[in-house]
């Protein structure tokens, strides 16, 4: 082999490693953020959560027993505070389910938390 094939392969080579070494594999996991409630269980006057990631922002939706979505919305930085509204289209004493989602700056899912269940108090 020449110095030049070998410079090639070399490169090559290290081509292959950088894209093999950052390109997510089929079953790797997003890091989800995980939920809290810090306004006490059924207001829905704040929807918390703690996050692995920082995202450039977060997306909270909630849906009805029937997977209705209600409503939902977005902030930059936990907690979300739903406006009266969105909390107006609940009903009291009906349960609900949410979940937060973290988005990159191109509005791309890069995390999802479990869904939560809660019992509007209001």
């Amino acid at each position: 082999m020449t110095s030049t094939t070998l410079r090639l392969a070399g490169a090559a080579a290290v081509v292959f490693l950088v894209i093999w070494a950052t390109t997510p594999t089929v079953n790797q996991t997003r890091k989800a953020p995980t939920l809290a409630t810090s306004e006490g269980p059924g207001t829905a006057e704040a929807f918390s959560w703690d996050t692995p990631v920082k995202a450039s922002k977060y997306r909270v939706t909630v849906r009805d027993n029937n997977g209705v979505l209600m409503f939902s919305g977005e902030t930059t930085a936990p907690p979300f505070r739903p406006d009266a509204s969105m909390r107006s289209q609940l009903q009291r004493g009906q349960s609900y389910t949410w979940k937060v989602e973290s988005l990159d700056a191109s509005g791309t899912v890069i995390g999802e938390s479990l869904p939560a269940t809660f019992r509007y108090q209001r």
